[in-house]
């Protein structure tokens, strides 16, 4: 390495520079302060500690994944100083810069002269490992500076902040990380510490952006704005790296490349504006990983082994699931060397570094497991998202697996057999088909999923991130074309006429529907819509920030607000104050006062309610003030398993109250209340019960049907009658009436109740109908005649406010409907169903759901109506109105 004095020079000052913005002594500086403590924290001593390892710093894809990968595990060290007790950011920032110019002295003073005269072989144009030429290290460089400032510019401030995200939960963390002076805060929502301790989920990547934002003195959500900018470039190098290592060509890693920024998990380039979460960095230190495996099964070097030790430490400290993904990782090596006979030449390197590899993520899963406490509350534990397979298996729901993984990984599951057929090539391409298979079918096995969902919840889904669907792609795509071209996978084995003119044809349909499925939806869907909707979510969620921000700007420091969720979500991410609830599935799983939190806020904002309801609780939460965002139109989900907020309402029930808010500012929508306690307990002694909960009894007029039988229970919650306005209706008619719900006994608060009501008739069966397939042959009948059979509404029982758990028991209590018919509705007699069910966060289904016509919501029937033709004059009048 030339020139050592000048950039010995160069790191000390930057590291001093950013050791001192840390500390304040220079001020804020922006974007050049987050630049220098990134080249402090991540790049200077990843570079020097590659140069004192192995004594050159080579500008190749394998030398620049060193030194990030080194500068990933040297600021998780530094971080993890903070376990220490009474050493805080300050410490760890000044000890991190003076190691930093520390190594670099080292580096000079005793590696002058060192210079690595032996030249290995080597193949291909980006080269593993060597002292390149001084016209190829140029050519490297300028290779290198040209993705960088093109990444940068590409992701500057993508980082994803919306409401709709898990953004600013981690913002919030990494926020109040930094003011109480602790790397694994619990307090980072509530005061007081969410009653058990840390979030589980949280690990110590969150620490290092802490120390990140520290050092550059920068506004943690300015941060996350930017870390795309940084890591995005580092993220495809890495997955250059883990696919040249799996492919072996050149050719098909570049394609793989292009096929990551279309595709990956479903969302493509847009997955690296995300790279800031401690999930997606861990996929990233899991290529990593896989890397170094297969290379060292190859060639058995030892470097190769420790760096690798290294990353599964680093991955299990930043998130629990990396040991999934370790551990799938594992196993699918176990097969390819155990079983497969190509993959025994690699047994040697495999039994060394494999089991090593799988103690060391064990041990780190049983430290990182230890830091918390083993009882989670049902927000975060209850399944969804599941596809139930009768009474004892089940399965990932393939709608989320959609959702999450996109069209193009049911493409690659249909076609990845083609892999496994090409024999002239047999090594690489079938290791890279065994690594793809077993994460997928171990997830949508229903025998190892029941067992999987049953040990690990129903994230155990998130296995599949540890297969290379982009690698396997390439393969699958590659091999087609060659099929298409030649009409054989072999260039041995040869077909007949009739054979070539089939795998041709087949290669081409195969070739056609990729096209116009998965490709076109990734383009149109993915590419487009999604990162439009990424930084609008993001600037609206800028914007409400600061207007927060200048809101409570004069608020004492650690205040307890109480807001809707949406706004404390907010609050928590750019403010120094606390809330009493957040949105859901942010606060921790092992808050047991999780839904408590919630069920005592939705009776504070509940206009049913008296204002005092709740007031021991806000005493004992020591809430302060209390803002409101009129910026929402009308309602406010808490999690979209409790009931809404009317924030119209709110604002009423606010005025209603006398002294007890006052009002003490307003900016951009939202205002803010001082809170009085003294005038709250004095409401409660003089204001009447006129806001207590009215129970709606139901009449008994002559239509009304009474129902009787167990098939109209569900969950504890009885429908005991129907009544309906009229029963004779026309297409686009609205069909109303009332329900008649009753509690047999008491409930307790938790996920809410759904009704699901059916208007069904018979549809036309021909000769291809069959009962298993009834729902999608519906559907079909239904688009060709464009007639609806079946009309389906479902809505949250008494739309959420009033809720069962506090009616009285053996109290019916009404409900109105009004659902509006279709237009293009059959005409004839209709049966009404209903069923009821708990709202899960995400739904689960049964197989009957996607293809039974008579699924898991046909209820029973609680009436019969009937559709009449609308005739020429009503028509008329329609259109008149």
């Amino acid at each position: 390495m030339k020139n050592k004095t000048f950039f010995l020079t160069i790191s000390v000052a930057i590291s001093v520079l950013s050791v001192l913005t840390g500390a304040h002594i220079i001020p804020g500086t922006g974007l050049a302060g987050v630049i220098l403590a990134f080249l402090a924290i991540f790049a200077i001593p990843g570079a020097y500690i590659t140069l004192l390892c192995s004594g050159s710093l080579p500008l190749t894809v394998d030398g620049v994944c060193r030194v990030f990968f080194t500068g990933i595990i040297y600021a998780t060290f530094m971080v993890s100083l903070g376990f220490i007790p009474g050493v805080g950011y300050a410490f760890i920032s000044v000890a991190s810069g003076v190691i930093s110019v520390l190594l670099a002295l080292l580096y000079h003073l005793h590696f002058e002269n060192r210079r690595n005269n032996e030249r290995k072989v080597m193949s291909g144009r980006f080269r593993r490992e060597d002292e390149l030429s001084t016209k190829e290290q140029r050519t490297m460089l300028s290779i290198i500076i040209v993705m960088l400032a093109l990444c940068f510019i590409f992701f500057e401030s993508t980082g994803e902040l919306g409401l709709s995200s898990d953004a600013l939960d981690h913002v919030s963390f990494i926020r109040r990380s930094i003011e109480s002076d602790t790397i694994l805060p619990s307090d980072s929502f509530y005061k007081e510490g969410d009653g058990a301790g840390v979030d589980p989920r949280k690990g110590l990547w969150d620490p290092v952006l802490s120390l990140w934002a520290f050092q550059a003195d920068s506004a943690p959500e300015y941060l996350w704005s930017m870390v795309p900018s940084f890591f995005a470039f580092f993220a495809l190098i890495t997955f250059w790296f883990y696919t040249k290592e799996l492919l072996g060509t050149i050719r098909l890693t570049l394609f793989a490349s292009v096929l990551f920024l279309i595709f990956m998990e479903g969302s493509g380039v847009i997955w690296l504006t995300k790279i800031a979460y401690s999930k997606n960095i861990s996929t990233v230190l899991l290529w990593g990983t896989a890397g170094y495996i297969v290379r060292y099964m190859r060639m058995q070097e030892r470097r190769d082994f420790i760096m690798a030790s290294f990353l599964v430490v680093v991955g299990i400290a930043y998130h629990v699931v990396f040991g999934y993904l370790f551990f799938s990782l594992a196993a699918a090596f176990f097969i390819y060397v155990a079983l497969i006979p190509c993959g025994r030449r690699w047994f040697q390197g495999f039994k060394v570094i494999v089991p090593v590899l799988t103690g060391a993520a064990a041990a780190a899963l049983v430290i990182r497991v230890s830091f918390f406490p083993g009882v989670y509350n049902m927000i975060h534990t209850h399944r969804q998202g599941l596809l139930l397979i009768g009474e004892r298996f089940l399965t990932v729901d393939p709608v989320e697996l959609l959702n999450r993984m996109g069209l193009v990984f049911f493409f690659i599951i249909v076609t990845s057999p083609i892999v496994f057929f090409r024999p002239e090539k047999k090594g690489l391409p079938i290791l890279t088909g065994v690594l793809f298979l077993f994460p997928v079918l171990t997830v949508i096995n229903p025998f190892t999923a029941t067992l999987a969902e049953g040990k690990l919840g129903y994230l155990f889904y998130r296995m599949i991130y540890a297969a290379p669907a982009m690698s396997m792609l390439a393969l699958i795509l590659t091999y087609l074309g060659r099929l298409f071209v030649s009409g054989r996978l072999s260039v041995k084995k040869r077909y007949g006429a009739g054979g070539t003119i089939a795998a041709r044809t087949v290669s081409l349909l195969t070739i056609i529907i990729f096209i116009a499925l998965p490709l076109r939806f990734a383009f149109s869907g993915t590419v487009a819509e999604t990162g439009n909707i990424l930084k609008r979510d993001s600037k609206i969620s800028m914007k409400s920030g600061k207007a927060l921000k200048d809101l409570t700007e004069g608020l004492p420091a650690g205040s307890v607000v109480m807001a809707d969720p949406a706004t404390s979500y907010l609050l928590s991410a750019y403010t120094d104050l606390f809330v009493v609830v957040t949105l859901g599935q942010h606060g921790s799983p092992s808050d047991p006062e999780g839904l408590k939190r919630i069920e005592v806020i939705r009776d504070q904002f509940d206009p049913a309610l008296p204002v005092w309801r709740n007031l021991e609780w806000l005493k004992k939460k020591k809430v302060e003030y209390l803002i409101i965002g009129r910026y929402q139109s009308e309602t406010a989900d808490f999690f979209k398993t409790v009931p809404l907020q009317n924030i119209p309402m709110m604002l009423e029930l606010v005025e209603e109250s006398g002294p007890v808010f006052s009002g003490i500012g307003e900016e951009e929508g939202y205002i803010l209340f001082k809170l009085n306690i003294d005038e709250m307990e004095n409401l409660r002694i003089s204001d009447s019960e006129r806001r207590e909960i009215s129970v709606l009894e139901c009449e008994e007029p002559e239509s009304i049907r009474r129902l009787s039988g167990d098939e109209y229970e569900w969950e504890g919650i009885r429908l005991v009658s129907v009544d309906f306005e009229k029963t004779v209706l026309l297409p686009g008619d609205t069909l109303s009436g009332s329900f008649c719900w009753n509690l047999p006994d008491t409930i307790e608060f938790g996920l809410p109740y759904e009704w699901t009501m059916r208007i069904d008739t018979e549809f036309p069966k021909g000769g291809f109908f069959m009962p298993w397939y009834g729902k999608q042959y519906r559907r079909i009948i239904e688009r060709r005649n464009n007639t609806f059979y079946r009309f389906t509404a479902n809505g949250r029982i008494r739309s959420g406010t009033v809720t069962p758990e506090r009616w009285q028991s053996g109290v019916d209590i009404r409900e109105d409907f009004d659902l509006v018919l279709p237009d293009s509705i059959a005409f004839g007699g209709f049966e009404v169903r209903i069923a009821v069910q708990r709202a899960a966060y995400l739904p689960n289904r049964r197989i009957s759901d996607y293809l039974r016509n008579n699924d898991s919501l046909s209820g029973p029937v609680i009436g019969i109506i009937q559709i009449g033709k609308r005739t020429r004059m009503d028509n008329s009048l329609l259109s008149q109105m």
